[in-house]
């Protein structure tokens, strides 16, 4: 029996999204993965579900994308004009079709990744319902959930903060949930940080010009 030994040489398809160059660079990045999530939902009725920091990327394009609007086009001159590189979402192992009225998806799985999933989610995570419906709007919640990370963790475009580590910020159960109990402590944790928006004080200086627009978020 003759076997063939096959090697495949592959680059990069793009950089880790902590690689940004700039603040200005990295909101763009953001709207990118929301106008991409827009299309996934309005046009192709697909649902992501697994929002988070490892499934975004950032790649050079070549080419402008489409604009419809006069404030787009505007962006598009932007991006161009600063060499920024494009939002790429990744990892569809979990994406789904929406059901009818695309309101979401309603499978009964509980999916994404834990530090980034969405507050409903993490409370139907250990006692799901059959009829609970994963919606374009947690997929978006863990969106914001990906730039408070970085904004906490990184004091720098890729150079992690230097004078507390994870566990010393109030990211810290958000990165060790692992069972049950911690799921659930980390619903109560999520749902107190957003009421009182206390991630905001633990941004490192570089990323302080985005506590106002996180803020509305």
């Amino acid at each position: 029996e003759t076997r063939l030994h096959r090697r495949l040489l592959l680059s990069p398809v793009g950089d880790p999204l902590v690689q940004f160059h700039s603040l200005q660079e990295l909101v763009s990045i953001f709207i990118d993965i929301v106008q991409v999530h827009f299309v996934l939902v309005d046009v192709y009725n697909i649902l992501h579900r697994d929002i988070s920091i490892n499934n975004i990327l950032m790649f050079i394009c070549a080419t402008r994308w489409a604009a419809a609007t006069h404030d787009q086009e505007e962006r598009e001159n932007v991006i161009a004009e600063k060499k920024f590189r494009r939002g790429l979402l990744i990892d569809f192992d979990y994406a789904d079709v929406l059901n009818a009225g695309k309101q979401g998806v309603s499978s009964g799985d509980r999916t994404g990744t834990i530090p980034f999933m969405a507050i409903d989610l993490l409370r139907e995570y250990n006692s799901p319902s059959k009829d609970f419906t994963h919606t374009f709007s947690h997929d978006l919640e863990s969106l914001i959930y990906v730039l408070v990370w970085i904004c906490i963790l990184y004091q720098a475009p890729n150079e992690i903060r230097s004078d507390r580590t994870i566990e010393q910020t109030c990211l810290k159960h958000w990165a060790l949930a692992k069972t049950s109990t911690d799921i659930r402590h980390l619903w109560d944790q999520k749902v107190g940080q957003l009421s009182t928006r206390s991630v905001l004080s633990e941004f490192t200086p570089y990323f302080e010009p985005l506590k106002p627009a996180v803020t509305r978020l």
